[in-house]
């Protein structure tokens, strides 16, 4: 009978494993045998990637994206704001995804996770997320485009242009999350409406409620568009009140 030994476990499993490890001790781990760090360059295990700004360290991710970031599908980038270098590092990261020569990215999301900066702006990550949302350079191989952005955790105003650039690159995008905690909205209904006309598969749509219409609302129950499955509106305290969308037309959601 064959020993059983670590260097046999099935690929699948190692992978799973390492899944479940930071990067550094990934790379650690991958030194235990030639197989191993064959494992630690598997596809599957880069498919999905938590990337943490946290501890006003330098960048470090570099090598692992020029590596592994063509199989990237699943991003989420978590960035104590607070310290500049933790800004700077997450776009780095945004950029260097905006350029990679192969993109598989679906699903991306940006949290902050403490508080901004007095008078912050976060006119530097507006810019970066235009980079990745923009059509890429023509020397990039796009196998899948976008199909869930979630902006919810970072508080800083999105412009009409930022929006409109996604859904004109991503139209097959499903879920869309920008309902953050902004002290001012300045995506305006006509900018959702081109989201809503130019996205047919929107599933999922959370957004505040000066950027909603009942004419939206309406556009959402069409036919020949994915069924809506999630509408979230978040309504600041003095406009609780109001009575500008009809309740005929939020039931027949």
């Amino acid at each position: 009978m064959e020993e059983r030994k670590w260097e046999n476990l099935p690929e699948h499993i190692v992978a799973g494993i390492f899944a479940f490890l930071r990067l550094s001790d990934r790379l650690t781990a991958s030194l235990a045998c030639k197989y191993w760090r064959e494992c630690f360059d598997s596809p599957v295990l880069w498919q999905t990637f938590q990337f943490k700004f946290l501890d006003s360290k330098e960048f470090t991710y570099g090598k692992c994206l020029e590596n592994h970031g063509q199989y990237l599908r699943t991003v989420e980038i978590l960035c104590q704001q607070e310290e500049k270098i933790n800004r700077e590092s997450a776009c780095i990261l945004i950029r260097m995804l905006s350029g990679m020569k192969v993109r598989r990215l679906e699903n991306f999301t940006v949290k902050f996770l403490g508080e901004n900066p007095l008078f912050y702006a976060g006119h530097e990550f507006i810019d970066c997320l235009r980079d990745l949302f923009d059509k890429p350079n023509d020397d990039c191989e796009v196998l899948f485009t976008l199909k869930s952005v979630d902006l919810s955790k970072l508080p800083i105003a999105y412009s009409d242009n930022l929006m409109n650039c996604l859904v004109e690159n991503n139209p097959d995008l499903e879920s869309l999350n920008i309902q953050n905690a902004s002290l001012v909205c300045k995506v305006t209904s006509g900018c959702i409406k081109n989201v809503v006309n130019s996205c047919r598969k929107l599933k999922s749509l959370a957004l505040h409620h000066t950027s909603v219409t009942e004419e939206i609302l309406l556009s959402l129950t069409e036919d020949h568009r994915s069924a809506l499955e999630h509408l979230s509106i978040d309504c600041r305290r003095e406009e609780k009140f109001g009575k500008d969308i009809a309740s005929e037309n939020m039931g027949n959601h």
